[in-house]
């Protein structure tokens, strides 16, 4: 995939409440602390986002859906079209790669009709991740359609979950494979395991660099919970800081 040669792509996971939150509360999207957050990244570091959600959740005991979430038409589209949506899971218990392909379908299925409610079908990310980096490759033909170009898989040693070792050893040393018919991208960095070791600017610049190294592009991501503290705030924007040093580009769709 030479086209990731000299690039980078960040998302946030586990996205849900803070849409839910922008209806309930009847306040303009960027008003929210997540998506000022993310407005910000943007506006600094001229990024475009992939935001990967939840179709449901349990809250204060009461099952909430993105069927609940206002239409944001008005306050995306041509005015912010770099935040993109695209599908991660059921809810955070239900894990994609332990459906059937047939349940899995239904999902993001429903996912994808409420972004296009939400947001229009141009805002469908390029680039997804699926919860628990499920390598949902019998999807293949199902997510091409959605214009997804690759699925990412996991940041950890072993490479591939339910993929040939032959796979997972290319997504080690080359970073990217395909399988089936899909394109698969290894995540390199969970921006909240930084927070732990109280990584300085220097030592952020020196992971990013070795993957850098490695990979010829970088990907990191974090969680939406992760954004709604200090703490994982500073490390992403460390990240970023880091990843402009390099002079990368945005590989997320135009």
């Amino acid at each position: 995939m030479n086209a990731l040669r000299n690039t980078f792509h960040f998302s946030v996971d586990d996205v849900f409440d803070a849409l839910l939150e922008v209806t309930d509360n009847q306040i303009p999207l960027f008003d929210h602390p997540f998506f000022r957050f993310l407005n910000a990244i943007h506006r600094e570091f001229q990024t475009k986002i992939g935001c990967h959600l939840f179709y449901q959740k349990n809250i204060n005991g009461s099952l909430r859906t993105l069927k609940e979430v206002s239409s944001l038409k008005d306050q995306l589209g041509s005015d912010n079209p770099w935040l993109f949506f695209a599908p991660h899971a059921l809810e955070y218990e239900t894990l994609p790669y332990a459906q059937s392909v047939e349940e899995q379908i239904l999902t993001v299925d429903k996912i994808y009709r409420e972004i296009d409610r939400i947001a229009g079908g141009h805002a469908y990310t390029q680039f997804l991740r699926l919860h628990y980096y499920s390598e949902s490759y019998e999807m293949a033909d199902y997510f091409r359609g959605r214009g997804v170009t690759a699925l990412f898989t996991t940041h950890r040693d072993v490479g591939s979950h339910r993929m040939p070792d032959r796979v997972a050893r290319r997504l080690l040393e080359d970073g990217y494979a395909n399988y089936q018919g899909m394109d698969f991208i290894r995540t390199q960095f969970k921006v909240e395991y930084s927070p732990n070791e109280n990584w300085t600017f220097g030592e952020v610049m020196k992971q990013i660099e070795n993957a850098y190294d490695k990979y010829g592009f970088i990907t990191f991501y974090t969680h939406e919970c992760d954004l709604m503290s200090d703490k994982g705030r500073d490390m992403t924007r460390l990240m970023f800081d880091a990843v402009r040093k390099l002079n990368l580009k945005n590989i997320e769709r135009p």
